[in-house]
């Protein structure tokens, strides 16, 4: 079947109207001038409706895909091991026969999106369970007590770029492990 346009509810209801004028006596001439369509067109939906008996259009074959399913399979397992990779890597890594754009379609297409990383300092066991442990103790205090207290945030500058710039993810996955770039405290 034919994608876009080409079979839409308005294009196959004014295909209908040519045929309905044609098959109630008018010419083909008056048709296209009614219609708006050139006389050429109703020619040949009149044509087509004739022979096939059908107003939609015909599938065309198009191109080729280069990728086979094989290739499409492995392009997502690639992304899903390495979220924070870009096309460009994966179409090299996986000696694909196409064009990175090529990837990023095959990509899309499982409704896996380039998103910007979330990055989260790096916490050693021993920091996330005095987290866990600070959230715990605090979890019963009412609002008196959190009107009283400041949260404060470390900034953090780093004069190397040595991060992902981008992430590819499905929707609402932002937070999940292996969607973060973790960063480790430079030292200095």
């Amino acid at each position: 079947m034919a994608k876009g346009r080409a079979n839409s509810v308005e294009v196959i209801s004014e295909r209908g109207r040519i045929i309905g004028l044609w098959e109630s006596g008018m010419p083909t001439r008056e048709i296209a001038l009614t219609t708006g369509v050139s006389q050429r067109s109703v020619q040949r939906w009149i044509k087509r409706f004739d022979e096939e008996g059908s107003l939609h259009t015909k599938p065309r074959s198009g191109r080729p895909r280069v990728t086979t399913p094989d290739d499409d399979a492995r392009i997502l397992d690639a992304v899903e091991d390495q979220p924070l990779t870009s096309a460009v890597h994966h179409t090299r890594n996986l000696e694909l026969p196409c064009h990175p754009c090529t990837t990023r379609r095959r990509i899309h297409e499982a409704n896996i999106q380039c998103y910007i990383p979330a990055t989260k300092e790096k916490l050693t066991q021993q920091q996330r369970e005095c987290r866990l442990g600070f959230a715990l103790q605090y979890l019963q205090a009412d609002h008196s007590f959190w009107n009283h207290v400041i949260f404060t945030d470390e900034k953090y500058f780093s004069s190397v770029e040595a991060r992902a710039r981008h992430c590819w993810r499905r929707g609402n996955t932002r937070y999940h492990e292996e969607n973060i770039q973790e960063r480790a405290r430079s030292g200095r």
